[in-house]
């Protein structure tokens, strides 16, 4: 008898006897018995998590984005009261604004589309195994840091010599915006959870020819911003003795211009994106930015102080982490950077800068 025979062929009882699929109908009884119902699925939550976070997030994102537009326009309003009240409005305060504003344009038309998708869907590869809030609160604990630090060192500082005090606002934020962070927040960080590329190669190596456009929006912003400069050039002044002048240079492109665009936006802006978007991110950062200007600084002015960092500091980073934001091109955010800390050793512009 063949299987299939043997398969159909009744039993004792006259049922069918074989296999399970002839001897199970479609309705579940097995010999005039009810088979056990199947246990009912548990819907699942993943997807309904996912888009509550991600709903979440995106109030969270704008909730941010509006906070630091309305900290732009109240700084923006209390110094330009303020230094009408004092005396006049500085105009170089106006052409950083315009310059700001057309260096923005630029960076969004040149070029007018890019696969801005795939680039950010490379950045969250890069930073898929990192923990984003946990890096960002520890890096804003940099900050802090680098602050109090600043305050120890000078009048440590001040032992060495009149000419030494300042040198702490260098020691200090070398130590907690440059060697510190990539500790826990680079490629090797004790924050990471697994070893893969991570996001500084991808900024310094820039192999797309339409990422090597960002270095026109920086150069044409540092071009307006050294108008006054250009109209009336003046010498930077005489340096102090005990200073040679590469060191100065290398002081302020290494403590500045450096320190500024891997700390600002290739380890803060780039986690604040991750977790509000892009120009929540943006905003949020060129306000702690602004912020930051003043660590070293007395604050005589109280108000009129703050509202200048965030209103003219603050301001041009906006510029820097759009840059940064389209292009992720390290060498054009150093560019930019460095520039600036150039122009604000010269005498028309380093009022304002």
């Amino acid at each position: 008898m063949s299987v299939g025979a043997r398969a159909c062929a009744p039993g004792a009882d006259g049922h069918p006897v074989g296999s399970a699929k002839a001897a199970v109908p479609i309705d579940g009884t097995v010999h005039g018995t009810m088979a056990p119902p199947a246990a009912p699925r548990e819907p699942s939550t993943d997807r309904g998590d996912r888009n509550h976070r991600g709903h979440g997030t995106a109030r969270s994102g704008r909730v941010l984005g509006w906070a630091a537009l309305l900290a732009f326009i109240a700084c923006a309003a209390v110094h330009t009261a303020s230094s009408i009240a004092g005396g006049g409005f500085d105009p170089r305060v106006a052409l950083l604004w315009s310059s700001i504003a057309a260096a923005l344009a630029l960076i969004r038309l040149l070029p007018p589309r890019v696969p801005e998708a795939a680039m950010a869907e490379r950045i969250r590869a890069r930073m898929s195994d990192r923990s984003p809030g946990a890096e960002a609160a520890l890096l804003v604990g940099c900050l802090a840091a680098f602050a109090a630090a600043d305050a120890v060192l000078s009048p440590v500082f001040a032992l060495i010599g009149p000419g030494a005090p300042p040198l702490s606002y260098y020691a200090a934020k070398a130590i907690f915006l440059l060697l510190i962070p990539p500790l826990f927040a680079g490629g090797s960080g004790i924050t990471r959870r697994s070893s893969g590329p991570d996001l500084l190669p991808l900024a310094a190596r820039v192999h797309e020819p339409w990422r090597w456009a960002a270095p026109v929006p920086a150069a044409a912003f540092l071009a307006l911003l050294a108008l006054p400069w250009i109209a009336a050039p003046e010498p930077p002044g005489t340096l102090p003795s005990d200073y040679a002048l590469g060191a100065v240079v290398a002081l302020t492109f290494a403590g500045v211009a450096v320190a500024d665009v891997l700390f600002f936006s290739v380890l803060l802006q780039t986690r604040l994106e991750l977790l509000f978007g892009r120009w929540p991110g943006i905003a949020a950062t060129a306000v702690v930015y602004g912020l930051s200007s003043l660590v070293g600084e007395p604050l005589t002015g109280g108000a009129h102080d703050l509202a200048s960092a965030v209103a003219v500091q603050g301001a041009s980073g906006l510029a820097a982490g759009y840059l940064w934001a389209r292009y992720r091109n390290l060498w054009a955010n150093l560019l930019l950077a460095g520039g600036v800390a150039a122009l604000a050793m010269a005498p028309p512009t380093a009022a304002f800068l």
